[in-house]
């Protein structure tokens, strides 16, 4: 009951008023077996924020919750609070009830400082551990790229991220644009940047993405990132790059030096005539006349099996210590980078963020950052504990692994030894569990198992269900007249 009267305030805490806090007999809700695990790889982990007052969910619940729906594909926050009654249950504290209310706004709560916090704590953890890529001693290798995302069709969503133009009213979803950096070390995610479609990605890269570069990295992409001015904006950073470079402008370069070979050249740039709108005078301006770059031609297939040229363009100009054999080596093992992004959206589940407001959008995939960096950090104690190349540990079955031992570790939580060791045994499960190398598979994108054949939808809902209505009227109305 509420004590709703202003002459004893002190009673109103203990009788369960909205303004006094818990009473004694309640208990503070926490989400289980994931912060069990959590507080296991990041010893110090200290969510609750000072000064903050006492909640049925407080800012640790939340985030473990969000942390929860991040590791957990097609969770929904009910499936969250179901976990944390168990978890209630199995401590004999009062349950929360089976509304969701309570904890979606408490989710809603959550600052994003707090999450951009764990994040790089995350990264941090990554790479202290991280491993040397052959052929380029200890340097740091990134990879960057872009992909697509949508998310659940409410009018604040579609305000902030407009659905795509040729899509009718009411018939698609809000489309977001996620440009990734990723460590090829240790395939962590180290920084995103979220954006309305279309935007040029390299124009997101540079304004939100290139100050996580840090001296000595090498920067690794595609043609979507080759231009004359970022080039000398990654030279300005000290930051080496290994990009794909259109074949107009690779014949078209001025050759000053072949390497060894008509394939391995050092190439003169000159600055080009017409920029991108963004691009202010006076930067155009402060960028030099011209550039020398060392390009490598080589050959692949096709979609149609045909040989076609490509040209990869690097800063990286010294034959004797860069081999061509490594540089083109380590471009090709830029594709770590679309396997990295169906990790986040098929095996997560993140190509489509179910969240009704940008705000929860945001705090979504924020989680999902952190859950996929935690899955990385487990890979990577797996595979430097028992011997085994990092790129051989399964992505999905390291996510697998920690959902079977993750209530393992949490039913151990107060006996540290036995929890360290459960961890341990999940490590030497997750290494047992190799993904066989296949070089050069080809496998056609075609798939065996037909799904459910439905009609797609063109017109807004409340319209078709409009039509249905009509139509049962009608079939009801013929019927009538039949039986008269």
């Amino acid at each position: 009951m509420s004590l709703h009267t202003p002459f004893f305030p002190a009673l109103v805490g203990l009788t369960g008023g909205r303004r006094g806090g818990l009473s004694n007999v309640q208990r503070e809700w926490d989400a289980g077996q994931w912060q069990s695990l959590y507080e296991l790889l990041f010893p110090a982990s200290r969510l609750r924020r000072s000064g903050e007052r006492q909640r049925l969910f407080p800012t640790s619940t939340a985030f473990y919750s969000l942390l929860h729906q991040g590791l957990h594909p097609d969770s929904a926050v009910r499936e969250a609070l179901q976990f944390i009654q168990a978890d209630c249950y199995e401590r004999r504290a009062s349950m929360p009830g089976a509304g969701t209310g309570g904890l979606c706004q408490a989710q809603r709560r959550v600052p994003l400082s707090l999450l951009d916090a764990q994040h790089r704590r995350t990264v941090e953890r990554l790479d202290a551990t991280m491993e040397p890529v052959v052929g380029f001693g200890a340097r740091h290798i990134k990879l960057i790229d872009g992909t697509g995302l949508s998310c659940d069709d409410t009018a604040a969503n579609r305000h902030y991220f407009p659905p795509a133009v040729q899509c009718r009213k009411g018939c698609g979803f809000p489309l977001m644009q996620l440009v990734g950096l990723f460590s090829l070390n240790h395939g962590g995610l180290l920084k995103t940047a979220v954006t309305e479609m279309p935007e040029s990605e390299i124009v997101v890269f540079n304004a939100e993405i290139a100050s996580a570069l840090e001296p000595g990295d090498i920067l690794v992409g595609d043609t979507a990132y080759y231009a004359f001015w970022n080039v000398h904006e990654l030279r300005q950073r000290q930051v080496d790059a290994v990009l794909a470079m259109p074949a107009d402008a690779a014949r078209g370069a001025r050759t000053v030096a072949y390497h060894g070979c008509a394939q391995d050249r050092l190439v003169e740039l000159h600055l080009p005539n017409r920029h991108r709108k963004h691009l202010t005078k006076l930067f155009v301006a402060s960028l030099p006349k011209r550039q020398f770059l060392r390009v490598i031609e080589t050959r692949r297939l096709d979609e149609q099996g045909r040989p076609k040229a490509l040209f990869i363009a690097t800063t990286l100009t010294d034959p004797q210590r860069y081999l061509t054999e490594k540089i083109l080596e380590l471009y090709f093992r830029r594709w770590q980078v679309e396997v990295n992004f169906r990790d986040l959206k098929r095996t997560l589940n993140f190509r489509h963020v179910r969240a009704r407001s940008p705000e929860m959008v945001e705090r979504r995939l924020r989680a999902a950052w952190i859950a996929y960096n935690v899955v990385r950090i487990v890979m990577l104690e797996a595979a430097k504990g028992h011997l085994v190349a990092l790129e051989s540990v399964s992505f999905k079955g390291a996510l697998k692994g920690i959902k079977a031992y993750a209530p393992l570790i949490h039913r151990h939580r107060r006996c540290r030894s036995r929890a360290r060791a459960a961890f341990h045994q999940m490590l030497e499960g997750i290494a047992r569990d190799k993904v066989p190398r296949r070089p050069k598979r080809t496998e056609p994108r075609r798939v065996k198992l037909r799904d459910r054949n439905y009609l797609y939808l063109t017109r807004p809902r409340h319209i078709e269900k409009t039509i249905i209505e009509h139509q049962k009227a009608r079939m009801k109305q013929q019927t009538k007249n039949t039986l008269n």
